[in-house]
C-alpha cells in the first residue's frame, strides 16, 4: 500500500524486489539435492509443490489471480526444467546455480506488481532482462554494473511517469 500511496502522489518508483521467506533457501537447497540422481523427479515435483502453493497463498488475497498466475507460471515452469537439467547432467556451475537462485525474484515481482494495483495504483512487473541490467563480476558475488545500466534503464523512463515498475 505505501508503494501505491506514493505513486499517487507522483513519486516515480522502479522498485527491486527479493523473493518470498524461505524461497531463496530452498532454491538453493533443491539445486543441491538435484545432483543426487537418486533424488529424481520426486524432488522436482516436491519443490514445485511448496514452491506453487506459497505464491498461491499470497496469490489468494489479490485480485486478478488468473493473470497473475499466467505471469508466475513461466517461472515455475523455468525451475522445474533447471532442476530436471541439473538432476540429468549431474552439474551444477556457479552459471547454473545462480540462475536457479534468481528465481525467487522472479516469483515475487509480479505478486507485488498485483499488490501495488489492488491498492490502486498502475504497476507492471519486469524481468531483469527487460529493465536492462548488466551483471559484472563472478558467479555467486557479482553486481549490477551500474555505468552499463544506466542507459538500458532510460528505455523505462518514459513508463514511471504512468506506473510503478517492479
Amino acid at each position: 500500500e505505501s508503494i501505491a500511496r506514493r505513486r499517487l502522489r507522483g513519486e516515480r518508483l522502479l522498485v527491486v524486489v527479493s523473493a518470498l521467506r524461505g524461497v531463496t533457501a530452498e532454491l538453493e537447497r533443491a539445486a543441491t539435492l538435484a545432483l543426487d540422481a537418486r533424488s529424481g523427479l520426486e524432488l522436482v515435483r516436491d519443490v514445485m509443490d511448496r514452491l506453487r502453493r506459497q505464491h498461491e497463498s499470497v496469490l489468494s488475497e489479490l485480485p486478478g489471480r488468473d493473470a497473475v498466475r499466467l505471469r508466475l507460471q513461466p517461472v515455475l515452469d523455468s525451475i522445474a526444467g533447471l532442476l530436471t537439467g541439473i538432476r540429468l547432467t549431474g552439474e551444477l556451475t556457479p552459471r547454473t546455480r545462480d540462475l536457479v537462485m534468481c528465481h525467487g525474484e522472479r516469483l515475487a515481482a509480479p505478486l507485488v506488481a498485483a499488490g501495488v494495483l489492488a491498492a490502486g495504483a498502475d504497476a507492471r512487473d519486469v524481468t531483469s532482462e527487460e529493465a536492462g541490467l548488466v551483471a559484472s563480476g563472478t558467479f555467486r558475488v557479482g553486481s549490477c554494473d551500474l555505468a552499463a545500466t544506466a542507459p538500458r534503464l532510460a528505455a523505462l523512463e518514459h513508463e514511471l511517469h504512468d506506473r510503478v515498475v517492479v
